[in-house]
């Protein structure tokens, strides 16, 4: 066997091209690239609806494609999804189809052009909020103390980790690891790991409008934070979620 422009072959009397794995991901990578890059017609704005699920940990995702470009969340009309897939259907309601009010807009980092992402609240049927729609009675606490204008700054730690599970970065020797002090803050590749994907993060949420204050490596290797807000009541949530 020998290996050519990036891939195995077998020299044999029928000879087998068998791609490398680092090969066929670039190839997939430049596959998905041309697609996404396709024109958009002037008609076709796509929509991501964003809604929290039963976990209240998780986000699910629906598109809708609309024939004209919203500009604030009440231009997009409501959408519907079926509950039980996503355990938010109520018992006592006959009816699982649930009902998705769009309440924040933002531009779409993955799509780009003109298309948007859609936080919106998970309503039941009746058109009355889910049970596991927490929004709205923080939506509410925050009507209620309107007159102290409350604003909020949120920070949120995140790690980042391998699709094993092992924190990103992270020797084999665990030994070979510093002290948190040596991550805080830190500079140079001997004390960060992610910063690529820090960035991008940081960068793809400037684009889309989430409020940023700021970002930074955290106490061990592979943690970072950043901060959103300073933001008026239940604003402060809704970017922190679309983030």
């Amino acid at each position: 066997k020998c290996v050519v422009a990036g891939y195995e072959v077998s020299l044999r009397t029928n000879l087998k091209w068998k791609p490398k794995m680092s090969t066929m991901a670039t190839l997939r990578q430049q596959a998905f690239k041309k697609y996404l890059e396709l024109d958009q017609p002037d008609d076709q704005v796509f929509c991501t609806y964003v809604f929290v699920d039963a976990t209240l940990e998780n986000l699910r995702s629906k598109m809708r494609v609309l024939n004209y470009e919203p500009k604030a969340p009440e231009d997009c009309p409501m959408s519907t999804f079926c509950g039980m897939g996503t355990s938010q259907w109520p018992d006592a309601d006959v009816n699982s189809e649930l009902f998705l009010a769009p309440v924040a807009l933002f531009r779409d980092p993955f799509l780009g052009g003109r298309s948007k992402l859609v936080l919106c609240e998970v309503l039941n049927s009746d058109h009355k909020p889910n049970e596991t729609n927490t929004r709205r009675p923080c939506r509410n606490a925050m009507e209620a103390a309107k007159d102290e204008d409350p604003w909020f700054g949120i920070e949120q730690e995140y790690v980042i980790l391998e699709r094993n599970g092992a924190p990103i970065g992270w020797p084999k020797d665990e030994q070979a690891l510093k002290k948190c002090r040596d991550y805080y803050y830190a500079v140079g590749p001997d004390n960060i790991a992610g910063r690529q994907i820090a960035d991008a993060h940081i960068k793809a949420c400037a684009y889309a409008g989430v409020k940023l204050y700021g970002s930074n490596p955290e106490a061990f290797l592979s943690q970072w934070e950043y901060q959103i807000g300073p933001l008026p009541g239940v604003e402060a949530g809704d970017h922190l979620w679309m983030s």
